[in-house]
């Protein structure tokens, strides 16, 4: 029978729809807690929250952590074994520049960790941007974008709302530095969104945290709350007209949702799938509305911006990377480690002085970028920390996440490693990255079928992570092809 046009429910506006799909993620979180989804469950859910069943039985069964059976990655390589293990706090901080580090694990009084906020709001939103933009500070996530021109971007789009995402994903293996800095100097990060909420005219911020970090959001939410309490977050910022509250966000799962686009569609309820760009998040991000979403060592780095002013940013570094790089060290280590050094120091002199490698074997070569990055052989150790250098050599610094390979790891195995983590987190949205990187895995001992699928990932993928999920695969071949003892058929 067909409807009567008169009868057909007019749709409720969007703003409300989407105030209940964003508590979609959070729901089935507490959800969880009481025990496994069943499919009377997901019917009661759907309809408590106005929801397509569809739409909740899709977004549940996309995230690992909503699973019945979460299945992780089986790492057969030693040194990615080590380093799939997350550290916990006592972290260990190092390094000849500590800057965004500096008060990780110190007390300190309320006046000195704010001091930043408080030059911001004696500035006008303006002139905060105009700062950031000459301190050259760039995105410490792995896209090194400018951060100065993100913020110009999001305050310059006309709208009466905006957002401030701080993003804690942290996907890459063996990457920890935003897990400690959030549990050792929480309130630099809060002041870090404080000043870029003040900046681009927002009123609302989250801090989205990686589903393994499973202490973390309560330690956020605890340094909120006293945030709020003496003043520095919440109605009327320090005597001013500056509003600004924040909350947590945990994520579900998916390395994908590192990417700004894909975690902002998980905050929406949705699958946590990248976007089309343009529009760009700074022009409509969460709900629509401009957002800007900063690294947490990005965020971790504005307070000292405002204190000690761009100058002074950009007085260690190189012309294009500026300021000090945040690092971490796992693998073949004694024990993981956090480094902060200026950036364009050679990568050697950080191994030497700051890393240690069981029973003194030799360095055999470093895994950057994550996985979708590269490996640097020991003959190109002498190549200093930056985002251009390390790029030039096929090996990004992506958010600063180093594994240590010594002399004993199977390279080749450390490369099919990483091809069957990048066909199981491959989010399926395009056939070519879908497709493509389990072909890897299937001809991972036939090179040029390899170096061929590659190629077609690189041109034909929906966004950087199928674009990029053969990189490393390449980059192990290329420098260490001839350690494979007749296992694949080179280009001959």
């Amino acid at each position: 029978m067909i409807m009567p046009i008169s009868s057909v429910p007019v749709p409720e506006p969007v703003h409300r729809f989407s105030e209940r799909s964003g508590s979609l993620i959070p729901t089935l979180w507490r959800r969880k807690q009481q025990g496994d989804f069943s499919a009377e469950q997901m019917t009661f859910l759907a309809r408590s929250l106005g929801l397509p069943e569809a739409r909740v039985c899709s977004v549940s069964s996309y995230y690992p952590a909503f699973r019945a059976n979460e299945e992780l990655t089986d790492w057969a390589s030693p040194p990615l074994k080590n380093a799939s293990i997350i550290p916990r706090a006592p972290y260990v901080f190092v390094g000849s520049e500590r800057r965004v580090t500096a008060r990780c694990g110190i007390e300190s009084d309320a006046e000195t960790r704010y001091a930043g906020l408080c030059s911001a709001l004696s500035r006008s939103p303006e002139q905060v941007c105009s700062m950031i933009v000459e301190s050259g500070l760039r995105g410490r996530g792995g896209a090194g974008f400018p951060t100065g021109l993100k913020w110009q971007s999001a305050k310059n789009t006309p709208s009466d709302e905006r957002f401030v995402i701080c993003n804690a994903a942290e996907g890459d293996l063996g990457a920890f530095m935003d897990l400690a800095i959030l549990e050792s100097d929480v309130y630099s990060i809060l002041e870090g969104m404080a000043i870029a909420a003040y900046a681009i005219g927002a009123r609302k911020g989250y801090v989205y945290i990686r589903e393994e970090y499973h202490g973390t959001p309560s330690v956020v939410t605890d340094a909120i709350v006293q945030a709020g309490a003496k003043g520095f977050l919440g109605k009327r910022i320090l005597g001013s007209d500056f509003d600004f509250e924040v909350e947590v966000f945990r994520a579900a799962g998916m390395y994908v949702c590192g990417e700004e686009t894909a975690l902002i569609n998980s905050m929406e309820g949705r699958t946590g799938r990248p976007r089309m760009r343009p529009p760009f998040p700074t022009q409509a991000g969460l709900w629509g509305k401009p957002t800007v979403v900063n690294n947490v060592k990005t965020l971790g780095q504005v307070a000292f911006i405002l204190r000690e002013g761009p100058a002074a940013f950009s007085s260690v570094g190189t012309e294009k990377s500026r300021g000090t790089a945040v690092l971490s060290f796992s693998g073949n280590v004694v024990e993981p480690v956090i480094v902060e050094v200026p950036m364009g120091v050679a990568i050697e002199e950080v191994l030497r002085e700051f890393v240690k490698v069981p029973g003194g074997k030799r360095i055999k070569a470093l895994q950057t970028g994550g996985p979708l990055g590269g490996v640097i052989p020991a003959k190109l150790f002498g190549t200093p920390v930056s985002y251009e250098a390390m790029s030039a050599i096929g090996s990004p610094l992506g958010s600063g996440g180093m594994i240590v390979l010594d002399e004993n790891t199977d390279m080749l195995e450390v490369a099919c490693d990483f091809a069957r983590f990048a066909a199981a987190e491959s989010c399926g949205h395009c056939a070519p990255c879908r497709l493509g990187t389990a072909e890897i895995v299937r001809s991972f001992e036939d090179r040029p079928r390899v170096e061929a699928v590659a190629e077609t990932l690189r041109t034909a993928s929906f966004c950087a992570f199928g674009q990029s999920a053969a990189n490393l695969t390449l980059s192990i071949l290329r420098h260490f092809g001839d350690e494979d003892g007749g296992r694949s058929r080179s280009n001959r």
